[in-house]
């Protein structure tokens, strides 16, 4: 996962904006040889610490030319006032601008919370070879918000010729609000644009797979976590995971963008369905399949796409198919790729002893935690791209077999939709006695469809 470390852009208090127009010195980015607010004394994290929040910048392949929306984010469960400075370089000269910056003009507050300087210290517009600055206002530093992470929205047009990679560099600041220098953490973080004709994403033949069993040719269903695999999905060596301020503000779904990059469901005869992000790397993405408006079984096509909705800035990618049926059960396993991803009630692993550094067999009496996806609708619904917060029962019919035995009801305890995930499913179940001792093949059943072969569980007998 991409690494997000270091800030910038100093929270300067309601008094010292007064007299510095808001943000705090330029080049302080952490990047190109720049310091920080922190590393350059304006703002200190003692004694607090280092704390354990990111700084993320979403900004899509770039069109000659055109403008796209650029997103800061800054998460800290601690600060109460956030700040943040970017900018964008020429890769290949990191002493040059890439494209310039102007203020979002949505019509909404956002449009006031950052503003752009350039580095002679005068406003835009800027001479051509001036490196622009993009920091926070005194509204934009949101004093006393508690909210965990902030963000911010700034308009960046692309250079009218392929410039070859840009990077943008930002350091975010989370602050304490208490008007002091100390216990205010930076972040930092970097990110390439990459030139957009040259760069569409690929998915590979096949490439679309259950994200527990990973198979080839295996139907996936609705509501289901796949993974994709394929090429430039994301710039490289890059990738990132889903966090709390990626969620819908208003509904709380996952997000239908990560990083800017989706992924499109097209249904026969259908509009195209996007579907909710988990995970982007540059050669894999872990979406869960949205609902689609098609009779099951079907065939579909599945399509990555940047910037999704934004004009000429859009890129897609090739279209690949996979089946769609009601259910898709599979398993997930620990990284051997057959013990079964299993946890006691205590959250202590169960497999082998030393596949974890605590893990131990299953024995007769304990209660254990299975998870997997695919198996289907539950009762109450948990739509695709919704956390469950509860009991959410599987309507399929579930069976479990272990070893040559399959389990009596009285020993399911629980199969539904796992708590706070979204497409994730948990089985509570009791091991009986008389198994056996040993790697015992676990298959979990929804209706007549199993899951994939070749996963176990280890019993430690009686």
């Amino acid at each position: 996962m991409v690494s997000w470390r270091t800030m910038i852009a100093p929270f300067l208090l309601p008094v010292a904006l007064l007299a510095t127009a808001n943000g705090g010195p330029w080049g302080r980015t952490g990047a190109f040889g720049e310091p920080t607010c922190e590393s350059s004394g304006c703002h200190r994290n003692e004694p607090l610490g280092p704390g354990r929040g990111t700084v993320t910048i979403d900004v899509g392949p770039y069109v000659p030319g055109e403008k796209q929306r650029v997103r800061v984010t800054i998460a800290d469960a601690a600060a109460s006032a956030w700040g943040y400075q970017l900018s964008a370089r020429l890769a290949r000269n990191t002493q040059q601008p890439a494209g310039t910056f102007s203020i979002a003009q949505s019509g909404g507050a956002d449009d006031l919370f950052s503003w752009i300087h350039c580095a002679s210290g005068s406003l835009p517009p800027c001479g051509s070879s001036e490196i622009q600055y993009v920091t926070h206002t005194s509204v934009g530093s949101r004093l006393n918000t508690r909210s965990g992470f902030t963000t911010f929205f700034i308009d960046w047009t692309a250079p009218s010729d392929n410039v070859g990679d840009i990077i943008f560099a930002a350091a975010g600041l989370a602050a304490d609000g208490d008007q002091g220098t100390n216990g205010d953490r930076t972040y930092t973080t970097t990110v390439l644009s990459l030139y957009a004709p040259s760069n569409q994403p690929t998915l590979r033949d096949g490439g679309v797979v259950n994200a527990a069993s990973f198979a080839q040719g295996a139907p996936v269903s609705p509501g289901t976590l796949v993974s994709l695999f394929g090429d430039k999905l994301g710039p490289p060596n890059f990738s990132r995971i889903v966090a709390r301020s990626d969620l819908d503000p208003v509904t709380g779904k996952l997000p239908l963008e990560l990083n800017r990059i989706g992924v499109d469901f097209f249904a026969p005869g259908q509009d195209p369905v996007p579907a909710y992000m988990l995970f982007v790397s540059d050669r894999q993405l872990n979406v869960q399949v949205p609902a689609l408006a098609v009779t099951l079984p079907a065939r579909v096509e599945v399509q990555p796409v940047f910037n999704r909705g934004q004009g000429r800035n859009e890129v897609r990618g090739n279209r690949v198919t996979v089946n769609v049926q009601g259910v898709s059960p599979a398993l997930f396993t620990f990284p051997d790729g057959k013990s079964a991803a299993a946890v006691d009630q205590g959250g202590v692993p169960i497999g082998r002893v030393g596949l974890f550094p605590n893990s131990r067999p299953a024995r007769s009496g304990d209660v254990i935690l299975v998870y997997g996806t695919g198996f289907g609708a539950s009762t109450p619904p948990v739509e695709p791209g919704v956390l469950a917060t509860g009991v959410a029962l599987l309507n399929a019919t579930v069976s479990v077999r272990l070893g040559t035995q399959f389990l009596a009801s009285s020993n399911v305890l629980y199969a539904g939709a796992a708590p706070s995930f979204a497409g994730l499913q948990q089985f509570n179940i009791r091991i009986p006695t008389g198994l056996g001792s040993g790697d015992l093949p676990l298959v979990i059943s929804a209706g007549p469809f199993d899951s994939q072969p070749g996963v176990t569980l280890r019993v430690e007998g009686p």
